[in-house]
Parts: structure tokens; sequence; C-alpha cells
């Protein structure tokens, strides 16, 4: 049941990164992921006429390393300051979690300091893997999910620009079966989909005209989960489990690079 927590923090991320509109580029980026959830974990066991309770706290951290991939290419920019971009990212730590994300972006720059622009795209998330064991199985959460967001670009000056962004998305957490020995009948736990929230605040330092270097937080978000499971143990006394309401904050420090061309 410990393996749950690890992989279940696994969030997606889909990377926005220090994004010039118009601006075609390639880039990387290396950093630490950590993460932590908070929620409860109650069980209910029923017997000769008379019942026991229990609510267990859940809080848990981890941290890991990360990396990412990036790409954005201009396809579309008029006089009046419209265009249209189209990126694609893939991010990914080695605690088998990754997402891909293409997206195309329609942009308004007017040559000042701000360049707002939409998000609209899709992407997909796989957390944790297929895994079983004697008592323990899990099941890989896979989902292909819209993505819609806003962001702008923050030109000061030649040397020094930041892209704040937000992000919404879906995904799916890993399905968790327990069959121990006390367990008359396997305990199945479906946690489902739920909505992901990213903020993204990235800032990019231009060395040359086409090299940058670049530093970024996000926070990624993920709504309530909360998934049942019961049955009989131990012979026939009826038993109850559940994780509920549980909520769960990604923080990201990563170190970027970047080639325009």
């Amino acid at each position: 049941m410990n393996k749950l927590i690890p992989l279940i923090l696994l969030l997606p991320v889909f990377n926005l990164f220090s994004y010039i509109p118009g601006e075609s580029h390639i880039g990387g980026k290396i950093g630490v992921t950590s993460v932590g959830g908070e929620g409860t974990l109650s069980t209910l066991a029923i017997y000769s006429g008379s019942y026991a309770f229990s609510d267990q706290n859940i809080d848990e951290s981890d941290s890991s390393f990360a990396f990412d991939l990036e790409g954005n290419l201009n396809v579309l920019s008029l006089q009046n300051g419209f265009g249209l971009d189209i990126s694609s990212n893939f991010h990914a730590t080695p605690s088998d979690y990754y997402q891909f994300g293409v997206n195309v972006r329609p942009f308004l720059n007017q040559g000042g300091i701000f360049s707002p622009y939409l998000i609209v795209g899709i992407c997909h998330t796989s957390i944790g893997e297929d895994e079983e064991t004697a008592d323990y199985k899990q099941d890989s959460g896979d989902l292909f999910s819209a993505s819609i967001g806003i962001g702008s670009a923050i030109v000061f000056n030649d040397f020094v620009s930041i892209n704040p962004s937000f992000t919404w998305n879906r995904l799916e957490f890993p399905n968790l079966r327990l069959n121990y020995s006390f367990m008359d009948s396997p305990f199945n736990f479906n946690f489902g989909k739920t909505n992901s929230y990213q903020l993204s605040l990235p800032i990019n330092f231009r060395l040359t005209d086409n090299f940058s270097l670049g530093l970024e937080y996000r926070l990624t978000m993920a709504s309530e989960v909360t998934a049942e499971a019961g049955g009989t143990v131990n012979g026939g006394v009826l038993y109850g489990m559940a994780y509920r309401d549980l909520e769960y904050t990604l923080h990201s420090f990563l170190v970027s690079s970047k080639y325009s061309f």
C-alpha cells in the first residue's frame, strides 16, 4: 500500500517554457521536481454487532530528477501582429512518468513589452507502470486530454524576458488492487480522472541572437480524488477502505537552454 503514494504523486506537467511568440526554437531543461500529497485513509470494520472505525492522515513527499525536450515553430506571422505557432514538448522523470504534448498558440505581438497568447492542444500522460505481485497489482494511468491555457511573454529588454502562463488539463491516476492474505477477496481502488492546473513562471536570458539560458519555477495542483473499496476479511468480517480528499501539489525548479532560429 505504501507504493501508492509515490506513484500517484507523479502529476503531469504540461511544459510551458520560456516562450517568445513568433520565435522558432528548440531547447531542453533539467531540474528537480518535489511532490507532496495530503488526504485521509479511512477504514471501517463491522463484526458481531459492533464496529471499529479509524482515520489515518496521509502526508507524503518525494522528489526526483526531471528533464524536458521542447520545440516551437512559427507558421504564421502577419503585419498586424497576429500570428500562429505550433509547439511540442516531452517531459519525464525516472519514476515511471512521462508526458508528450502538441499545441497551437495564436498570439498578438505588437512589438511592445506584452505579447499575449492562447494555448489549445492535446497531451498524453502516463503515470506509473503495470506492476503485479502476490498481494498487489497496479495498472498505469494513461490518458489523452485537451490542454487549454493563456500566457504572455513580457520582454523587458534585449537580454531579459519572462513568460507567465496558466493551463488546465485532465489526468488519470493508476488503479490499485490489493489482495492481502487477510482479505477474503481483492479490494479494487479506481481513482479515475481529475483536473490538473499548472502555473509556470520562467525567466529567459538571451546571451546571443540565437542562444539563451533560463530558470523556471512551476506549480502543479490536482483537484481532490477519492477511491473506495470493500469486502470481507478473516472469513466474513465486513471491511471497507477509502482514500478520501487526496490533494496534490508539485513544485519544479528547472534550468533551461534554448536555440532560436
